[in-house]
């Protein structure tokens, strides 16, 4: 009798245990973040367009239906940033000089706690260099570096992606990924998507430049441009659906390393509150609220800056 007893009370607690893990996940679910990336007109040292930002600011969406914003979170801790670099037979020695150019005036644009990860490929990942703190840190890594005989591949550059999350250990808000490449690929892939899904999960944002014009329907802009993530190439949708930004050149831009490294570092973490989890992926929407009292800087107005975030959200695992 007494045994019977014991065993209903180790049943019920084992269901009690059950119901507690799945609503405490449930629960976890329904508050999640994503990081917006503040793009707009600045000034020469490159400040950002906004002053501050809090959540009456702006106003989201997932899967169509609005969501509360319970928290936005300037982006404090240093950076980490992991550079992935094409060193395939598409590289000529202008391009590759600029290459190098770009990676040695863009990390003094950084603050000094900014640390750096190195991942180059042409078919495959042909070298990863960890995380190494300081504002030149890389230069040597870059410099000792010579153009393969191989050409480029969507494995290679798909795989060095990877590899440069891989770098990043385990992710924190901010984290992003600076790709610079003389060659795209050309249609949709599983690696694309897969790409995509693991720079949600972790939260690791794509920025790119691209000296590829193979695509383009006239000459390549000069010295660069944004594009939308439909108009050329599908690494420039990964790009934008990462949260990050993506330009072309036709050689080096003179004030690329000024726009990306102000862009990458100026981010907020956002707190969302959903109604219910997420049982798949959600088309996500992000918007400053018009007539809000947004801390813009003087001289500008709501229409010179602009949000760049993920644009989907993915079910929490």
């Amino acid at each position: 009798m007494n045994l019977r007893i014991s065993l209903r009370y180790v049943l019920f607690a084992g269901v009690l245990f059950a119901c507690l893990r799945v609503y405490s996940q449930s629960a976890e679910c329904l508050s999640r973040s994503t990081v917006i990336t503040v793009v707009g007109r600045r000034d020469k040292d490159g400040a950002s367009p906004i002053a501050s930002l809090s959540p009456e600011n702006l106003r989201a969406k997932v899967g169509g239906k609005s969501v509360s914003i319970g928290s936005v979170t300037r982006s404090s801790k240093p950076l980490r940033v992991s550079v992935v670099l094409d060193v395939g037979s598409g590289q000529s020695e202008a391009t590759w000089n600029a290459t190098r150019l770009i990676i040695h005036n863009v990390q003094p644009r950084f603050s000094e706690g900014t640390e750096f990860s190195l991942v180059a490929f042409d078919d495959r990942v042909e070298q990863s260099v960890p995380l190494q703190r300081g504002l030149h840190s890389l230069d040597e890594f870059v410099n000792a570096l010579s153009l393969s005989k191989t050409k480029e591949s969507k494995t290679g550059l798909y795989e060095g992606l990877a590899a440069g999350i891989r770098t990043l250990g385990t992710p924190q808000p901010g984290d992003a990924l600076f790709l610079v490449t003389a060659w795209e690929d050309a249609g949709k892939s599983d690696a694309q998507t897969t790409t995509v899904e693991w720079l949600s999960a972790a939260g690791v944002r794509l920025f790119g430049i691209s000296f590829d014009s193979s695509r383009l329907p006239g000459p390549p802009p000069s010295p660069g441009a944004f594009v939308s993530k439909t108009s050329f190439a599908p690494i420039e949708a990964v790009a934008q659906m990462s949260g990050g930004l993506w330009m072309r050149a036709s050689g080096y831009p003179a004030w690329g390393d000024l726009l990306f490294a102000s862009a990458i570092a100026d981010s907020y973490t956002v707190g969302l509150k959903l109604a219910q989890p997420l049982v798949k992926a959600g088309e996500m929407k992000i918007e400053l609220v018009k007539g809000g009292k947004i801390g813009l800087k003087p001289n500008l107005s709501i229409s010179d800056v602009v949000l760049s975030y993920p644009q989907a959200l993915y079910p929490c695992r």
